[in-house]
């Protein structure tokens, strides 16, 4: 297999993946958003994190032309594909690996499964709701992930950048996000209209709170739906709309005036926990969300 992957070309990979379309008489969802992988460098990308001991979990098998590399590196591969008109295809394809469990259910159904690491081109259409039951409900030690460019950027923003958002907060608070690979669209049939691309996730320590972590989260939402305004403006003004019954005026002496004086996507991840358990710290009623 490596040998013959090795002299793979985009062209073997396009041909094969018309072949298959056309035998099986399937024509890619855009609701799915299908796009399959016909690039051998960005596959190469996918499998340099994979050994021979790791059991993986690929998210949107498709065609299984990455699954069927990945099986011939990894201990074993779990397969889910939502779409049931490919599961005929993935059986023909993936027939010689014993390692590979064909699942055809939607991803955010299914219970979390013992896994060492992830791979997927995820969908555009549902990339936030994918991330987000990954990073939440899964333990590995790492997961590559296909994106589309605009939004895996958002994923690995820095605070104050442009792309700095409720997304990144969310993927920094559980993993260390590393930019490997921009694709252009032609790494895929059919094309997509934007550029892709190949990020790592590595999930961290996990920060000690001192509130529900749902109740962080929803201060992260609330704060970054006026992420172009001062924290001090926000907490005055805009929080009182959505969180009722607290203290203002002792939420206020307890921060640091610095923190204050920025803008909301400017404040880094501890500086925003800080600010969650203030605000937990001061509200007279627990029940608090209007």
């Amino acid at each position: 297999m490596k040998k013959f992957f090795n002299t793979l070309s985009r062209r073997d990979l396009l041909n094969d993946t018309m072949d298959l379309l056309k035998m099986f008489g399937v024509k890619p969802f855009k609701r799915f958003s299908q796009n399959f992988i016909v690039d051998p460098d960005a596959i190469k990308i996918f499998l340099e994190n994979i050994s021979e001991s790791d059991i993986v979990l690929e998210i949107g098998a498709g065609l299984g032309t990455l699954t069927k590399f990945i099986a011939s590196k990894a201990k074993k591969v779990t397969a889910i594909e939502i779409d049931y008109r490919l599961i005929p295809i993935l059986n023909m394809v993936l027939e010689e690996y014993n390692n590979v469990e064909i699942i055809n259910i939607d991803f955010l159904k299914l219970k979390p499964i013992n896994i060492d690491k992830i791979v997927s081109n995820i969908p555009y259409n549902i990339s936030s709701l994918i991330i987000e039951k990954i990073v939440k409900e899964y333990k590995f030690s790492k997961a590559i992930l296909g994106l589309q460019k605009e939004f895996g950027l958002r994923m690995a923003a820095e605070p104050g950048s442009k792309d700095y958002s409720r997304l990144t907060v969310l993927a920094q608070f559980y993993c260390r996000i590393d930019i490997l690979r921009t694709l252009p669209p032609k790494s895929f049939y059919p094309e997509p209209e934007v550029d892709s691309i190949i990020l790592s996730l590595t999930p961290l320590k996990k920060y000690d709170l001192d509130v529900p972590e749902e109740f962080f989260f929803k201060i992260v939402s609330i704060l970054f739906m006026f992420r172009r305004k001062m924290l001090r403006k926000v907490l005055k003004h805009y929080l009182p709309k959505h969180i009722k019954k607290y203290s203002y005026g002792k939420l206020i002496e307890s921060m640091d005036s610095n923190i204050l004086y920025k803008r909301i996507y400017m404040l880094s991840i501890p500086e925003l926990v800080d600010i969650a358990e203030k605000i937990w710290m001061n509200l007279n009623d627990r029940n608090i969300f209007k």
